[in-house]
């Protein structure tokens, strides 16, 4: 009798154990308790005898088997769910999310236990995230039941959310997510946490978080992760123009991204190693990079192919080589073959602005848009739009050269789509989105200022700036204070077409006091070229030159930028001092 009080109280002791009383455990904790229970209550009663000895090991190796498959079957997947869920995570790593539409369709039968389920969200979370499909992605780790995660799961899970929440805009939310992990000391966290201190501008809590990420390695860290953080670090000594420091930092990325296996760290790792060496004037160096990577494209994935295609092209652009980037655009113009649907429409959109900024000849790409002009107007929002506002814009800037006037009738009638239908388009698809879509919000109210700008029948400055005040403080009160710092750019930008001179200096001046923070952000290689031409239309040509000659000396090519920004340089260069 005293042994059988001794086995119950062992169990409710065991029970009182956080994880014994876990969702995933508990169910599985009591059947092990019933057999060991059976166990001992048949050979109590003497229906096992000690002389049983192989009746005795087998239900001793069946208890023992049980409890080994129900604990790992709790902690993570086994058996072919396990085989089956990694074959998906190599595929994602591979770069094949692009081209893999059906990959998550349909639920496999066989992800039964939570274990398995949770791990198939995180991968199509991941696959979405991919595919910049970030409000899906939030949705899939918003739907997942954080009562059956352990506490380690949970962190993991607040940061990958917050992090899809930098993406959509939110800094608010991400920063509650953050605020909520138990575990801030994790690279991950921290890397999440400087990104967000760095939107809001705050560079010196931006590098700390960073500084500390990175003294805590080697650790745990899986080795995308360190490519992560080396290549962030090596962005920041970008910013403080210490270029040495920046290859150093860019080459470990490489190397981690090599050992990753990932294809997303292995482009964005080699891609940023390439161009410092171009920054530094190091041809031989970037080129000797340049062709380890193409050692590691994959001919049969699409995505591996877009990207190197275009690191050719910015290349090109920076080395201004206008022979060779002619060429490789129309390289790229020959993956058409290979994708099919929206993606091949897009494609050539995209092929369209990378002719037009080049200065190429549009015929070829423009019949195939102009063939399938319907297709493009049956897209869902906001693609539709989108796509159609690169074709007028284009179509626009070319209309006054013979050979492209049999584009007329398309112009006709991308124009009456702009002036009639694009803006309630617009106000339409805002009405349903979520309120973490900031950044979407923001974006698309920019878009019906383009569309008051230049398709309205009357020009409302007042209108116009009200909107745009509005979205600047959208931004701001959501922690986004570069895309703040911007959007009162815009702002000056607006004021120069409506001669509000006055307003115009107002926002200028702001974004001079914001700026004093940025050091030097990636964002001030644009920054300092606006504020020259700004202050040069505002007559103000000493601080149009300090600002012209604080761009110059990032060495970045004026051909990376969009065509009106070039068109912005060429007019100070001609009119300031060297």
């Amino acid at each position: 009798m005293g042994d059988s009080i001794g086995i119950v109280s062992l169990c409710i002791d065991l029970f009182s154990k956080d994880k014994i009383r876990h969702p995933r455990i508990f169910l599985r904790s009591i059947i092990a308790f019933a057999f060991m229970f059976i166990f001992i209550i048949f050979y109590k009663v003497g229906w096992i005898s000690g002389q049983d000895t192989g009746v005795l090991i087998i239900l001793f190796v069946i208890t023992c088997l049980y409890l080994y498959i129900a604990y790992h079957a709790a902690m993570g997947p086994i058996g072919l769910s396990r085989v089956k869920l990694k074959k998906i995570e190599k595929l994602i790593a591979q770069g094949q999310s692009w081209d893999r539409d059906d990959l998550f369709l349909k639920k496999p039968f066989y992800l039964i236990d939570y274990a398995e389920i949770y791990r198939y969200a995180l991968l199509q979370a991941d696959y979405l995230m991919e595919r910049s499909e970030f409000k899906k992605a939030y949705e899939i780790y918003s739907s997942i039941d954080e009562k059956k995660l352990f506490q380690d799961e949970k962190n993991d899970l607040n940061i990958k959310k917050a992090c899809v929440l930098f993406n959509l805009g939110d800094m608010n939310r991400a920063k509650i997510l953050l605020e909520k992990t138990i575990d801030q000391s994790s690279a991950s966290w921290l890397l999440i946490r400087s990104l967000i201190n760095e939107q809001a501008g705050d560079m010196d809590k931006a590098y700390e978080c960073l500084q500390y990420a990175l003294s805590t390695m080697p650790g745990t860290e899986t080795d995308k992760m360190k490519a992560n953080i080396f290549s962030h670090f090596g962005r920041i000594k970008l910013m403080e123009n210490n270029i040495t420091d920046v290859i150093y930092y860019y080459k470990k990325a490489v190397d981690a991204a090599k050992r990753s296996q990932n294809k997303r760290q292995i482009h964005a790792c080699f891609q940023n190693l390439i161009h410092a060496y171009l920054l530094n004037g190091d041809d031989s160096a970037s080129m000797h990079s340049f062709n380890e990577y193409e050692m590691l494209i994959d001919r049969n994935c699409t995505q591996d192919v877009l990207e190197l295609n275009n690191l050719k092209v910015e290349v090109y652009r920076q080395k201004m080589e206008h022979e060779e980037l002619g060429k490789q655009i129309i390289e790229s113009y020959d993956l058409r073959n290979k994708v099919d649907g929206v993606k091949k429409l897009f494609l050539h959109i995209s092929i369209l602005r990378m002719m037009f900024n080049a200065g190429m000849n549009l015929e070829l790409v423009l019949d195939e848009i102009a063939t399938n002009i319907q297709r493009y107007n049956s897209m869902q929002m906001p693609e539709r739009y989108l796509a159609l506002k690169e074709v007028i814009s284009v179509i626009e800037a070319i209309m006054n050269m013979p050979e492209y006037l049999k584009y007329m009738q398309m112009y006709l009638d991308l124009l009456a789509y702009m002036t009639n239908q694009a803006y309630l388009d617009i106000e339409n698809y805002i009405e349903g989105l979520a309120e973490y879509e900031v950044l979407q919000r923001c974006s698309m109210e920019t878009e019906k200022v383009i569309i008051l700008k230049k398709y309205a029948r009357e020009y409302d400055f007042d209108r116009i700036y009200v909107i745009m005040k509005n979205i600047r403080d959208i931004y701001k009160s959501n922690g986004n204070f570069i895309n703040m710092i911007s959007t009162n750019l815009n702002i000056a930008d607006e004021c120069i077409v409506s001669g509000s001179f006055t307003t115009m200096q107002d926002h200028v001046e702001l974004v001079e006091e914001n700026i004093k923070g940025l050091k030097n952000h990636p964002a001030m290689r644009e920054y300092t070229l606006r504020l020259s031409y700004y202050n040069y239309v505002l007559g103000k040509k000493d601080k149009a030159n300090d600002f012209f000659k604080a761009f110059k000396e990032t060495n970045i090519s004026v051909s990376h930028f969009a065509y009106w920004l070039q068109e912005y340089y060429y007019v100070l260069k001609g009119n300031l001092v060297s």
